[in-house]
Order: structure tokens, then C-alpha cells, then sequence
């Protein structure tokens, strides 16, 4: 990015262009518009749950719970595990694997020769056998009831949640350089996203990310209870990652302010980079188990010639929400990006040795930083809880 990219406007404060997006202290707009937002698409939630009928899609969790028969005993010799293959033989011929353009692509993002996205055998109740004190066990592992909870609620949870932190940064804001609004909010931190890292935006989408992986992950009827909740705790992990990575940036800012003579070799630059790996990393994990289990589960409905066929709306919320919440590790990408090739650049010579305040382009970075996350939240959260009340419609119930 070049030093034209950043002007100077007439209040003082500054413009940077950011993923093509221009951001100039309109954060405090857009979020009062998002609060407004969530408000209203949290009562359509509070509105379908307080209208439909008792029990109404209501998910039912499991446990995998591996069943094991000594070889003298009537459980042993019934075999269920060979019954049920055998089942399974006869009803399905295999599992489909279509190539679409969309199945292509996504096997390319996630190395789909190492790691397939979709199930390439023969349908088989994997039997499993131990012994134990010269005892031979057999046995299989099996899904047990583990309750059941309610993806509405966990919509409604993610939307106060946003609605709170969104008021929240909407009434703190203060305007770069004003002075006169300095500890106004004696009980509160004022809200300078200009002013780099901002940790209570982090500890929002720690609260409400790992709900709408959870939610996602329902939508497809994915039961597991264990698997829910790897899933949700990984991605609350990968938030609280994202506020760390944002204070190594910030100390790369600092570091590349100091005069060459005044810096010290903490080798911020490699940890910075360590950090955004690792956070890519977890993100792939994610989404990798949620995209196999969603192909796994779309391509059982063709490999067992089943009539019905996954709604298209489970299609639009996994990809949707797949490619937004990419893109927020795509926005960090590139502050990142834009950090390390600060080096040598005369915009930093703006601070000498001793100062504590930033050059122009600095503010401006992460001003425009904040405002994309602002839009890539609501959207995905908007989007999530449009197609989940359009598949409510098309699949009213679980059980």
C-alpha cells in the first residue's frame, strides 16, 4: 500500500483504503446501525421460539460409547456389528462423491488428496475387539442419547450478546483528538479503535463465534455432543488468538516507530508471523470437520438412493459462513501484511525517539481494520440467522 493511499481530512482525523474500503470515523455509525440490527433479529428469534410448537426443533445430541461382549457371553455371539453391515451392503451401494465445481474447489483449499472431504468406502460397522486378562472382547461403537438443545436459544445468545457489545462501542466512541470527551464514562473504557488492539471486540466474537459454529454444525444435523463442543471451544480458542495477534502487531508498530539505533532485537516480526499461521491452521481444522461431516452427510443421501436430497438452503449457511469467516482471517492477513512491509518507510519517521503517539497511517490501519470486522460480524451473523429460520420452515423438526 503506498503512502498515497492515506489523506488527510478536514476534522484532522484520516482516510485509509482497506480491502477496498474506506474508513474515516464512521465506526461509530456502523455500530449503531449493527445494534439496530441484532435488536431486531434477536425479537425474530424471541418471536419463532415464543411461536412454535413444544419441542420444535430441538436437537438431539449423542455420545459415542464403544460396546465391548467377552467371547463366552450372548452378546458376544449375536454379532449385531456383522448384522448391520450387512444391512448396510444391501440398502447402500456406496458413497457418491460429485464433482461439482463448488466439491473441487473446496478439495483444493483443503488438500483433498490428504484430507478427503467426503467418505471413499463401503458402508461398514467397524468392529472392534481387545482382550484383556486372555478374555477376547468384540463389540462396535455405538450412539447413545446424551439430551438435547436448542440452536434458537443459541441464536438468541449470540444476538444479545452483539446487541450489548455494539450499543456498547457506539456510545464509548470518541472521536480521534478530542480531548473535551476524555473520562466522560468514568465506569467504562472509552472506545478508540484507532488507538490499536481492542480487546472487548475479541471477547464479543469469543462469546458468539463458537454459538454460530455450533449452530452451523446443527444445521446438518451433526449430534455429536463432544464433537459440538471441540468445535465451539476451538473456534472461542481462535478468537482470543486473534486479540494476540493483533498485540504482537502492535508491537511491531512500535518496534518499526523507534529510531534503528533505539530498537531491540525481540524478533517481533517472526512471532507475529508464528501466530497468524497457527491461527490459520485452527481455523482449517474447523472447518475441515465441519465441511467432511457436511459432505459425508449430503453424499449418504445419494450413496443410498434416498428421494429426498439436502435442502439448498444447508448449502447456502456452510458456504456462506464458511467464506466470511475466512475473511476475517483474510483482513488480518493483510494488516499483517501491510505491518511487515512497513520497514524502511518514511511515514514512520513521523515519530522520533521518546514518543509515544503513532504517525497518521497508523490510526487510520486500524480504524479500517475495525470497520471490516464490523461488516464481516453482522453480515455473518445476519446471514446465519436468516438461513436457519428458512430451514426451520423446510425441516421443522429433528426428532
Amino acid at each position: 500500500m503506498t503512502d498515497s493511499a492515506f489523506k488527510t481530512e478536514p476534522d484532522g482525523g484520516t482516510r485509509v483504503k482497506f480491502l477496498c474500503l474506506k474508513a474515516r470515523n464512521k465506526l461509530q455509525l456502523l455500530d449503531g446501525v449493527s445494534a439496530v440490527l441484532s435488536t431486531g433479529a434477536l425479537g425474530i428469534a424471541v418471536w419463532t421460539i415464543l411461536g412454535r410448537e413444544t419441542g420444535q426443533y430441538m436437537l438431539q445430541m449423542s455420545e459415542a460409547n464403544t460396546i465391548l461382549a467377552a467371547n463366552h457371553t450372548e452378546l458376544y455371539r449375536a454379532d449385531a456389528t456383522a448384522n448391520t453391515t450387512r444391512a448396510l451392503a444391501g440398502a447402500c451401494k456406496g458413497t457418491a462423491d460429485p464433482r461439482s465445481w463448488l466439491s473441487m474447489l473446496l478439495q483444493t483449499i483443503f488438500l483433498g488428496f490428504l484430507l478427503p472431504l467426503s467418505t471413499r468406502s463401503s458402508f461398514e460397522v467397524r468392529e472392534v475387539t481387545a482382550v484383556y486378562s486372555d478374555i477376547e472382547y468384540r463389540g462396535a461403537t455405538y450412539a447413545m442419547a446424551s439430551g438435547q438443545y436448542d440452536p434458537l436459544l443459541a441464536l438468541c445468545w449470540v444476538f444479545t450478546c452483539s446487541v450489548v457489545f455494539q450499543a456498547g462501542r457506539c456510545w464509548l466512541y470518541v472521536n480521534q483528538g478530542d480531548k473535551a470527551t476524555n473520562n466522560k464514562t468514568p465506569y467504562f473504557s472509552q472506545y478508540r479503535p484507532y488507538a490499536g488492539p481492542d480487546f472487548w471486540r475479541w471477547v464479543e466474537y469469543a462469546l458468539t463465534a463458537p454459538l454460530q459454529i455450533v449452530i452451523i454444525a446443527s444445521s446438518f444435523l451433526v449430534d455429536d455432543k463432544s464433537m459440538l463442543l471441540l468445535l465451539g471451544g476451538l473456534q472461542g480458542a481462535l478468537m482470543l488468538l486473534g486479540y494476540t495477534i493483533e498485540l504482537q502487531i502492535n508491537k511491531v508498530c512500535k518496534s518499526r516507530c523507534k529510531p534503528k539505533e533505539a530498537r531491540r532485537n525481540r524478533n517481533h516480526a517472526l512471532k507475529l508471523c508464528y501466530l497468524l499461521v497457527s491461527a490459520w491452521a485452527l481455523h482449517a481444522v474447523v472447518w475441515y470437520v465441519l465441511i467432511e461431516r457436511f459432505n459425508r452427510q449430503k453424499n449418504n443421501l445419494l450413496a443410498c438412493a434416498f428421494e429426498q436430497k439436502m435442502p439448498g438452503i444447508v448449502d447456502f449457511i456452510v458456504i456462506s459462513q464458511f467464506m466470511l469467516f475466512s475473511l476475517f482471517g483474510i483482513a488480518q492477513t493483510v494488516q499483517v501484511a501491510q505491518v511487515l512491509s512497513l520497514k524502511n518507510r518514511n511515514s514512520y519517521k513521523l515519530v522520533s525517539a521518546g514518543q509515544e503517539s503513532r504517525p497518521p497511517a497508523d490510526h487510520a490501519r486500524w480504524a479500517a481494520v475495525a470497520f471490516a470486522y464490523g461488516v464481516l460480524s453482522v453480515v455473518s451473523k445476519t446471514l446465519l440467522e436468516y438461513g436457519f429460520l428458512v430451514l426451520i420452515r423446510i425441516a421443522p423438526t429433528t426428532q
